[in-house]
């Protein structure tokens, strides 16, 4: 399932378990539904050697700035907005470790050569994406990123009348 929910934030596994080590790879909406729906990451070719690999933040979706974010996470990119518009998030554990991005002051990689497919399916634990309505953004979450008791919980304490959205699934 590719769909996304909203306006459940207690629900949300981070806001459940804070004590959660989980990372998050910001890119745009395609990538990361791509890289959600495949369980893989595609490194790309755009940096080589000592930049190569999957890179991370430990930022969750809505907690910064899309400038605060370019400033944290890119190694000196400006104008990357759109690959600050969603994120895939992973657990850390196995063979995927990250270590500190030098290039980046709060980034976190897992280094990969250019053009190198990293199978992540189990260390994917959901994806995310900002939406934007009538001038209003906010974050979606795919239902893997809920806690299923607390989402119940949350739906039947927060029902929405009037808002056919609210909860609903998005592409």
């Amino acid at each position: 399932m590719h769909g996304l929910i909203h306006n459940h934030e207690r629900a949300l596994i981070w806001n459940v378990d804070p004590s959660q080590k989980l990372w998050f790879h910001y890119t745009d909406r395609t990538a990361a539904r791509a890289i959600f729906s495949t369980g893989a990451y595609y490194v790309s070719s755009e940096h080589s050697g000592d930049r190569s690999g999957l890179h991370v933040c430990p930022y969750i979706p809505g907690s910064k700035t899309e400038t605060e974010l370019e400033s944290l996470i890119l190694d000196g990119t400006r104008g990357a907005a759109e690959r600050l518009r969603a994120c895939v998030v992973f657990a850390e554990f196995g063979d995927l470790k990250f270590v500190s991005d030098p290039f980046t002051q709060d980034g976190m990689r897992f280094l990969a050569a250019p053009g190198q497919v990293l199978r992540v399916q189990t260390n994917i634990v959901g994806w995310a994406a900002e939406q934007t309505n009538g001038g209003t953004s906010s974050w979606e979450h795919s239902l893997t990123l809920f806690d299923p008791a607390k989402l119940a919980e949350s739906r039947v304490t927060n029902p929405s009348p009037g808002h056919p959205t609210k909860g609903s699934f998005q592409n």
